[in-house]
């Protein structure tokens, strides 16, 4: 019975790591994606900025 009772208690920190592990890449992965929606408003913000430049220019 002890060595059952070692068995779970190794399975149940595997689950416990694995636990962790999944956690830490869920919050890579909502980093990542952050990452990649600033990369792909970045050229937007740039262009409305030109064209507000420019429509400012050609009011004044």
């Amino acid at each position: 019975m002890t060595q059952l009772d070692q068995l779970t208690q190794q399975i149940a920190a595997l689950v416990v790591e694995s636990a962790a592990a999944s956690d830490s890449l869920s919050r890579q992965v909502d980093q990542r994606a952050e990452a990649a929606r600033v990369l792909r408003l970045e050229p937007v913000c740039k262009g409305a900025t030109q064209m507000a430049v420019h429509l400012v220019g050609r009011a004044g």
